[in-house]
């Protein structure tokens, strides 16, 4: 966590003010202040946070989870809104432990992010989400050795204009969208994958064919 360094302010001052910097991009951070009179005696202002910019397609976050995840016993994180749901499982193993954050993100400025998986691929359920793994509010984790597993759900109506057989989760490199690997169905209406990169990942599907016969 960061700790701003302590100033004197005029007394009863209810406005305070501090400069961050070394921040990642498209992470939620949470502060509180903390202000003490001359007595000793200390006030904290509820717990707020803040989204920092740079998310892909100038995407703005929505919602988010956050968890502590330990590299003992390894853990998940879901992210549920409007009958859909993602998750991330993180087995034990990994040399650190590390803050989770996954953050769901506008689903509109994700499918507008560069050119789409394919020419017939849709975002379907809205499913833009960007997951971060921190050592420290400066430092994340980009990549693993093992990989982790991505689960989506979706609704009927999400599958209304989608060919089921070309559901698949797919990463953004920074450039493009890349597939993430073994996607397979994980339950009804899920979609499990794995990857052992971070970044923004979306959940995308091909509009079905309609063949129109005619005499």
């Amino acid at each position: 966590r960061f700790t701003t360094a302590e100033s004197d302010s005029v007394q009863r001052q209810k406005v305070h003010s501090a400069r961050l910097q070394n921040l990642l991009s498209c992470t939620v951070y949470f502060y509180r202040a903390v202000s003490k009179n001359t007595a000793g005696r200390e006030s904290f202002s509820p717990l707020r946070h803040f989204y920092t910019a740079g998310c892909v397609g100038l995407a703005s976050p929505i919602g988010h989870v956050v968890g502590f995840v330990s590299a003992a016993n390894g853990g998940s994180l879901e992210f549920a809104r409007e009958e859909r749901f993602a998750r991330v499982d993180i087995p034990a193993g990994f040399p650190d432990d590390m803050t989770v954050v996954l953050e769901q993100l506008d689903s509109r400025a994700v499918r507008n992010a560069g050119a789409r998986p394919t020419a017939q691929s849709e975002l379907v359920g809205g499913h833009g989400y960007r997951i971060a793994a921190l050592k420290n509010p400066s430092a994340s984790l980009f990549s693993f050795a093992e990989p982790i597993i991505l689960t989506m759900s979706y609704t009927a109506e999400d599958m209304k204009n989608i060919a089921a057989e070309t559901l698949k989760i797919w990463r953004w490199s920074g450039v493009a969208w890349v597939e993430t690997d073994q996607c397979m169905p994980a339950e009804r209406y899920e979609i499990r994958c794995m990857t052992t990169k971070l970044s923004t990942f979306g959940l995308f599907g091909e509009k079905k064919f309609t063949i129109v016969s005619r005499p």
